[in-house]
């Protein structure tokens, strides 16, 4: 390749050739041929592989990817990879405009589907986020659990809003949604199936609505679940441990606690959890600030407990 590069300036012979060094380890030499190309190439996949070369900050990754899309408009790749690119960049209207363009245009394609409604569940836009997944065809798969994640999510998501409204039976019937492994999201359920997050939503609705039947129900599936040592969510151990001690076993409560917060130390979500379990309030609040927001879960655990058991309990 060296050679041919002194024979001739085709773009072509550049762009192996770096491909090459990259693949070789040689990434100094690979990236400085592929820079030294410009912009003559004519080819989407070099611009979408190019973009993800350049130094952190720089205005050329954007470039690249500006580029790609205007040469792969019939391309699904090159939507794809703009959508990723502009959502890790936070600039996720732009994300979702291409996700949702590129999604129409191509859809069948369920990779596209899933980065749309996965976009959608970020911008907390559940309803249309649902509905799109209720029409894409996910093809069965070793770890093909995305979309069934986003269903969950979207669902708990909007049953929380619903709970917001006070429509603690259209909450109900999301968490309904939520527990389902619809077959067209290409998973299906586990053996064990850690539901403890979604069985504490019924409850908190069960109790506005005075249902004391279903509030029983809910409660002894609950401890049923804190019995099966198999789950090991730890944020869903604090749920269990909330149910027990507010069922009478404080200290089977206790115990759990303590195993949960020696096990995660420098976990801001469980030494959270460990707060509201000890009604330090204040020293939850302070800790929220540094709890992801991109962490689905967590911020759910956060939000319901702020607005619904900090309500009861004050």
């Amino acid at each position: 390749m060296e050679w041919a590069q002194l024979m001739s300036d085709d773009w072509k012979i550049k762009y192996y050739a770096g491909l090459i060094y990259l693949n070789a380890g040689a990434e100094e030499k690979g990236i400085s041929i592929w820079k030294n190309v410009g912009d003559i190439p004519d080819f989407t996949p070099f611009y979408i592989a190019r973009s993800g070369l350049w130094d952190e900050g720089s205005t050329q990754a954007q470039s690249d990817v500006e580029k790609a899309l205007s040469l792969g408009e019939n391309d699904w790749r090159a939507g794809l990879y703009a959508a990723r690119f502009y959502l890790s960049k936070e600039d996720i209207q732009k994300a979702e405009r291409i996700a949702q363009k590129y999604y129409l245009k191509f859809p069948k394609n369920y990779y596209l589907g899933l980065q749309y409604a996965r976009i959608l569940e970020q911008e907390k836009k559940y309803t249309n986020c649902i509905s799109l997944l209720k029409n894409i065809q996910v093809l069965p798969n070793e770890g093909a659990s995305e979309g069934r994640t986003i269903w969950r999510n979207s669902n708990i998501g909007n049953a929380l809003d619903l709970m917001d409204a006070g429509k603690f039976r259209n909450a109900i019937d999301n968490i309904g949604l939520a527990l389902q492994w619809p077959v067209n999201l290409g998973v299906g359920k586990p053996y064990l199936a850690d539901e403890r997050l979604e069985n504490y939503v019924l409850l908190q609705c069960y109790k506005r609505l005075k249902d004391n039947k279903s509030v029983n129900r809910t409660e002894q599936g609950l401890l049923s679940s804190s019995e099966q040592k198999k789950l090991t969510s730890d944020e869903n151990d604090f749920i269990s441990a909330w149910i027990l001690r507010e069922t009478g076993n404080k200290t089977g409560a206790n115990q759990i606690m303590k195993e949960l917060l020696e096990k995660n130390p420098l976990s801001n979500i469980i030494q959270w959890c460990g707060k509201i379990y000890s009604n330090d309030l204040e020293g939850a609040r302070n800790l929220e600030s540094k709890i992801d927001d991109n962490a689905v879960i967590d911020q759910f655990l956060i939000r319901l407990f702020d607005k619904h058991d900090f309500d009861k309990r004050n």
